[in-house]
Parts: C-alpha cells; structure tokens; sequence
C-alpha cells in the first residue's frame, strides 16, 4: 500500500520499522540508527553488502535460514 500510494500520489514516505523485509521491498533509502546514532545511510542494496558489523547482525537476523533457527 506505500509503494502504491507513493506512486500514484507522487509522495514521499518516512517509514520507521525493525521489519527489514518491508525495508528491502519499499525503501529507496534507508538510515539505520545505533544508540541514537546513525551508523548506516544508503540504498537497500548497499545496505546487504556493508562491511559494518552491527549492521551485518542486525539484518543477518531477517536472513530466509535465520528464521529456522
């Protein structure tokens, strides 16, 4: 419904969630905080492939296998 209503409204959506499969199929850019402090800011594609550890953990959790376990 974001992506949809952006698209045809022409409007931009702040969204704030822990949920990185929404993150991965509707942000065009994403900041990720730590302590209060952003410790990430780029599109979702740079976003899998940082070198940032505390990233890496973070979304490694949303990972298809991290789910089994």
């Amino acid at each position: 419904m974001i992506l949809e209503l952006s698209k045809k409204l022409s409007i931009t959506s702040l969204v704030i969630t822990h949920d990185m499969f929404s993150v991965f199929n509707i942000a065009d850019h994403v900041a990720m905080l730590d302590n209060g402090k952003v410790c990430f800011e780029g599109n979702a594609q740079t976003l899998q492939h940082t070198n940032d550890s505390r990233v890496s953990e973070f979304i490694s959790r949303f990972q298809p296998d991290a789910r089994m376990q």
